[in-house]
């Protein structure tokens, strides 16, 4: 075998082993960084959802509408079309969610209630009492954040009609 020329540039491989490595390295600490970011901006949804969703409904009453609004779900009722209103304590009968958002104590969007079939919920179901609305737009079921502010509403649909916000 013929000695190599002093200039030659031969190497063993460590080299090459040692960038393949580094570059190894690289690719693990970025995929690391992303993962970590995903769970991080997971979470983070996760827990605005879930504050969001866990807040008190807000609810408008005036002389021509009853609004409520909560997690991202709305029922707007025209005053002329209410049959009847009803107080109660308990939820009897409440079934599956169809479209909302439920999460503890917190129920808002389209479920299902024996006997009235579907219903729209809004209410905080720790929280009773609950104002049963019958209207021509359905049936839905609202409490405030306070036994004292659902008996106002309860209270004003029976009234005058002027604009009152329920807190």
């Amino acid at each position: 075998m013929a000695p190599l020329h002093p200039d030659s540039h031969f190497t063993d491989g460590a080299e090459e082993k040692r960038a393949r490595t580094r570059d190894a390295e690289a690719a693990a600490s970025i995929q690391g960084k992303l993962i970590g970011g995903i769970c991080v901006g997971t979470f983070l949804f996760i827990a605005t959802v879930v504050t969001l969703g866990s807040r008190p409904a807000q609810i408008t009453l005036t002389s021509a509408a009853l609004a409520v609004r909560a997690a991202g779900y709305s029922a707007e009722i025209v005053r002329g079309n209410i049959d009847s209103v009803r107080l109660t304590t308990q939820l009897n009968g409440l079934g599956s969610k169809l479209n909302g958002f439920q999460f503890g104590n917190a129920y808002a969007g389209l479920f299902t209630m024996r006997p009235f079939g579907k219903v729209r919920l809004f209410v905080n179901a720790s929280r009773p009492p609950y104002v049963t609305i019958f209207s021509r737009e359905g049936v839905v079921v609202v409490n405030a954040d306070s036994p004292a502010a659902t008996q106002r509403l309860f209270t004003a649909l029976d009234g005058a009609g002027t604009r009152v916000a329920i807190p």
